[in-house]
């Protein structure tokens, strides 16, 4: 999962900028959708609040979910706009196994896979393909200043096999598992009840 980004969406009608004038989750918080992460209450460009009855402008979680690291004092300056902290969605949470490219024939989306936690490791997690990567960054023909390809000039003999990323989505998940971003897992694409490849990913 890639933790979503929280920001200042008051109003630009009523300013750029404003005063953390309460905040109501600190790192680690669970948020039910709807709830306030903060309040904001709108300033003029020079800082200068727009007397003392501009109206406070709540920001709100857009669904159940946890905050995952916040520094939000009361107080605080924010801009419009601006990244405040990661919101990690409770129902948005991936896994990415990267298997090599030797078994990417054989791995198709919708295949069903296995998902293993090291948090869990008695406990395989149901899962199906959702995407599988269509390109990774290589060294070899990137651009220099001169806009001229980089080429390595020497060559290894062993080849060894790329690695791609596969985004598998979990399916039910056990009311006492607890996912968390940056979880290190183990992923199984299988067929039937054989296993096409294995692949170490991160809990997303």
């Amino acid at each position: 999962m890639g933790p979503m980004r929280a920001a200042a969406r008051f109003a630009r009608e009523l300013a750029e900028r404003g005063v953390l004038e309460q905040v109501d989750v600190r790192s680690g918080s669970e948020a039910q959708e709807g709830d306030t992460l903060f309040t904001v209450r709108p300033s003029g460009a020079d800082g200068a609040e727009h007397g003392r009855h501009a109206e406070a402008v709540p920001v709100r979680a857009p669904s159940r979910g946890w905050v995952i690291e916040s520094t939000l004092q009361r107080g605080g300056m924010v801009k419009a706009g601006e990244p405040l902290f990661a919101f990690a969605v409770a129902d948005s949470f991936r896994v990415t196994g990267f298997f090599r490219e030797t078994h990417l024939p054989a791995i198709r989306e919708g295949a069903r896979a296995r998902v293993t936690l090291m948090a869990w490791p008695d406990r395989p997690l149901d899962a199906v393909v959702e995407s599988v990567g269509r390109g990774i960054a290589v060294s070899d023909g990137a651009l220099d200043a001169r806009l001229l390809p980089q080429v390595t000039p020497t060559f290894d003999w062993i080849r060894l096999a790329q690695r791609f990323p596969v985004r598998v989505r979990l399916k039910e998940l056990p009311p006492d598992v607890d996912l968390r971003v940056g979880f290190t897992a183990s992923v199984q694409v299988l067929e039937g009840e054989g296993e096409k490849g294995e692949g170490q990913g991160e809990g997303r």
